[in-house]
């Protein structure tokens, strides 16, 4: 049970208002959906797979919140006996380019395509990339359970996102002064844009089209870098950041290089089983 259920107005994290800004500005955007597509190794049971996402929403709060404007501020309001929508006979592709409306949608859907692939459609508002294990695990023991004909049997959680929100609030205001004062000094002078060579201007605004470039390392050279790693008591992840760090300078963007990091954000243990947006 959540510990700030009886809330009136829960404010959003960081992260989420951050979201929710971009969903205003961009209005019906796909950018933010997260989709996980499984193709599963048979038809499952419609029924009980419904009553499973129905007990994966019940566990986390998140999952069936909304993010409606309350005196010009965009708030949490967890809703209470909320079925998702399990939709039959789209394809995948409609089936990801579904939009969101904040304000009134919960942040997740699912479809059955093709009789055996199972679309489970989140808006990142509501969870991100550490959240899809704990995600597919709750949803894999409902469902279990729902064939067998009972509710699962699992162990409240501890605390649920709105919790997290308030905590972050209060921990950051606290010591804001002070992180500001630190992040001010530590990127000052630091270029807004690295001045690469580029083969086309920058699109303004940005168009969010691009593609991927898979580059693969073989064992020897992973291990090489996690033996240099180690004689300099760094992590692998460093190493890899000082070789992109040198890549960048060499094709031009001086020797003053910012490199943003993403970070888990769950800094207590209470929060690794809990879906939402903490990535930073």
């Amino acid at each position: 049970m959540s510990m700030v259920q009886q809330a009136s107005a829960v404010p959003l994290s960081f992260a989420q208002r951050r979201l929710w800004f971009l969903s205003r500005l961009e209005g019906g955007s796909t950018a933010y959906n997260v989709p996980l597509v499984v193709r599963l190794d048979r038809a499952p049971d419609r029924d009980a797979l419904a009553l499973a996402l129905s007990d994966v929403v019940g566990r986390h709060e998140v999952l069936r919140t909304v993010y409606p404007m309350v005196d010009g501020e965009p708030v949490q309001r967890v809703l209470r006996d909320v079925t998702p929508e399990l939709t039959v006979g789209v394809t995948v592709e409609a089936a990801i380019r579904h939009v969101f409306d904040l304000e009134t949608d919960i942040p997740l859907r699912a479809w059955l395509c093709d009789g055996s692939v199972l679309v489970l459609l989140l808006h990142h508002i509501a969870t991100d990339g550490w959240s899809m294990a704990p995600l597919w695990r709750d949803l894999s023991t409902a469902y279990a359970a729902r064939v067998d004909g009972r509710a699962p049997d699992w162990e409240p959680l501890p605390v649920q996102y709105a919790d997290y929100t308030l905590w972050q609030r209060e921990l950051v205001e606290a010591d804001l002064p002070q992180q500001l004062d630190f992040w001010r000094e530590t990127l000052e002078g630091a270029p807004p844009v690295l001045d690469l060579p580029i083969d086309r201007p920058r699109p303004e605004p940005a168009t969010d089209a691009g593609g991927i470039v898979v580059a693969g390392l073989d064992a020897d050279v992973h291990q090489r870098l996690v033996d240099l790693s180690h004689r300099h008591s760094a992590s692998l992840l460093m190493v890899l950041q000082a070789a992109l760090g040198v890549a960048l300078s060499r094709a031009g963007a001086g020797q003053d290089i910012p490199i943003g990091t993403v970070v888990a954000g769950r800094t207590d243990d209470a929060l690794n089983d809990v879906v939402g947006f903490f990535v930073n």
